[in-house]
């Protein structure tokens, strides 16, 4: 059974596949960034569900193409991130790894439970001992977004997969998500998406 996934990317195999050719200061970039330990990419709600299809398959002996397929995904999830991401993440390198560290609790705190709001700036900046200036600051430079931003962005990505996954209705996405008035969750996730759950479900 399949637990482990590595995937090894060559120089010449970006160059040919991701289009990096007049990219090279940006991978060099990358690197460096996350050789300091600054840059990370933590897999979004679609990410996790490729990879739950890839370790937790209902297919018995998935073909190789199954496995191409959802790797294939993650390459191009992964490419397209990389480019925006370094260009919103040049001001990270000044920052301190302890506030780094900080910074990504704040991260895995705001996302690990989106039935409920986050806790508010003031609360947020108490819990690492930083300014509330500060903690905007830093969460922008870190992760490209205002921190109730990021959160909104990553609420509706969540409530993209579980409508995708056919198993769960508007009104069990929308409730799930924290949102006591489903008109407000349409009007949120057609902001992000621009288009309605409806939509997404024909």
């Amino acid at each position: 059974m399949l637990n482990a996934i590595r995937i090894l990317l060559s120089p010449e195999w970006m160059k040919k596949n991701l289009g990096f050719d007049e990219k090279r200061e940006v991978v060099q970039q990358y690197l460096e960034l996350k050789t300091a330990g600054v840059l990370f990419k933590k897999p979004d709600a679609e990410s996790r569900q490729i990879m739950t299809d890839l370790f937790v398959s209902d297919v018995i002996n998935p073909p190789p193409l199954f496995y191409l397929s959802k790797l294939l995904t993650l390459l191009e999830k992964f490419s397209s991130w990389l480019t925006p991401e370094i260009m919103s993440l040049r001001n990270a390198q000044g920052i301190s790894k302890v506030d780094i560290e900080n910074i990504r609790k704040i991260e895995a705190l705001i996302t690990t439970d989106f039935s409920v709001p986050p806790p508010t700036i003031a609360k947020l900046a108490k819990m690492v001992a930083v300014s509330e200036s500060k903690l905007k600051t830093l969460f922008k430079a870190v992760y490209g977004l205002p921190i109730y931003e990021y959160f909104q962005k990553h609420r509706m990505e969540k409530a993209r997969v579980m409508l995708l996954s056919k198993e769960y209705s508007i009104k069990d996405v929308g409730y799930a998500l924290g949102y006591a008035n489903l008109s407000n969750f349409t009007l949120a996730f057609k902001k992000q998406f621009g288009q309605l759950p409806s939509d997404l479900l024909k």
